[in-house]
């Protein structure tokens, strides 16, 4: 499971700085592509896709090379690819629908619709019908409708870059990150690895009980399966955070030792404040703390119909599926616990990245002269 941005204002902040291009623009651009096929000329004028972070990393080896126009077409072609399959969990089935198909299909990146134009004649058979035959769809509907089935394929292209250029960016973060070291030498002598594997062990289900409850938030119906079985397993995980966050108050009386004071402080209101935020007493914790003890794996420990956690179920479905909304206008304490989640585990990550000392420097990406670098490339073609 990989570590969330998190709520950290400086992390927000510097990823709506990084991810300067928004759905409807790069939308715009793909849409171009998909009306006249991704040759090297059509990508060559797409300025605002040729310089998302991702792109311009991979075509210049994270900045060690110098950028140059036909490395970074290809670079773009291989990202588009990617937002492609992003649309499908298993894009490489050949499943009825498949977004992802459909998508390379859009952009004449599959395998024999390289050639052929969106919109076909008599004589010859345009992408449209390969689009329709993907989504399942008859091809005189593909284009129709406010949006139609294209424009919403191309939008959901556009938010797969958008989130694949966010992840991007926040790993750029994590590296930036790690080059503020610990000093070398302390007069505690702390025994960092062991200090953070009891961390680590509180974080684990933070993150994943986070994770969970937003899958529940952004599945719209109630009778969705998917929706009971994640509510259950982030009580799971609720479970297993008040454990584990008793184990290590009874080991370090809850001293959070971390970078700096600022990050202790942080990590130390998020811990109380999910508590507060939640829909259990002491009581509550202190029963739940004694299931997980008794039935560790999520097997074991899952709800019978007699069970007696039924009503600690009872109160925590309530409690989620009180907020109605992924993002609600006010004060909400489903949200309220989610961001002190993010809280407790950026800190954590934060802490480390900036302890360790033998992961690579952060990495570099250059600016482009898009201009320039067009121009050279039709002198070349002369």
């Amino acid at each position: 499971m990989g570590r969330p941005a998190g709520n950290d204002p400086v992390i927000a902040r510097k990823l709506r700085t990084t991810v300067s291009e928004s759905v409807p623009e790069l939308a715009a651009e793909i849409r171009v592509v998909a009306e006249q096929g991704a040759s090297d000329e059509v990508l060559a004028d797409r300025q605002s896709l040729l310089q998302l972070q991702r792109v311009v990393g991979r075509a210049t080896e994270d900045g060690r090379d110098a950028a140059r126009m036909d490395r970074l077409i290809a670079a773009l072609r291989e990202e588009l690819r990617a937002a492609c399959d992003a649309l499908e969990e298993h894009p490489e089935r050949e499943t009825t629908p498949n977004e992802a198909m459909a998508a390379h299909a859009t952009l004449g990146l599959r395998k024999g619709t390289e050639m052929r134009p969106l919109r076909g004649s008599k004589n010859r058979p345009g992408r449209l019908t390969t689009i329709a035959e993907h989504l399942d769809i008859r091809v005189e509907t593909v284009t129709h409708g406010n949006p139609s089935p294209l424009d919403r394929l191309i939008e959901k292209i556009a938010r797969a870059l958008v989130w694949r250029e966010t992840e991007y960016a926040a790993e750029e973060l994590r590296l930036a990150q790690r080059a503020h070291r610990q000093p070398a030498e302390s007069q505690l002598r702390v025994d960092w690895v062991t200090r953070f594997e009891d961390y680590y062990r509180v974080w684990t289900p933070i993150v994943a009980l986070a994770v969970d409850v937003r899958v529940v938030l952004t599945t719209g119906d109630s009778t969705d399966p998917d929706r009971e079985h994640f509510l259950i397993k982030a009580l799971y995980y609720y479970s297993q955070y008040v454990t584990h966050l008793q184990d290590f108050t009874e080991a370090h009386g809850g001293f959070w030792f971390l970078a700096d004071a600022a990050t202790d402080q942080r990590v130390a209101n998020a811990v109380v404040r999910i508590g507060h935020e939640g829909p259990f007493t002491e009581l509550d914790d202190s029963f739940l703390r004694k299931r997980y003890k008794s039935a560790v794996e999520l097997v074991d420990w899952w709800p019978s119909e007699s069970d007696s956690l039924a009503e600690y179920l009872d109160k925590w479905r309530k409690w989620v599926e009180g907020c109605l909304t992924p993002q609600p206008a006010g004060p909400c304490h489903v949200h309220g616990m989610l961001m002190a989640c993010d809280q407790f585990a950026v800190g954590i990550d934060q802490s480390w990245d900036a302890v360790v000392d033998w992961y690579p420097s952060a990495r570099s990406t250059p600016a482009l002269d898009l201009v320039r670098m067009r121009q050279d490339r039709r002198m070349e073609k002369r």
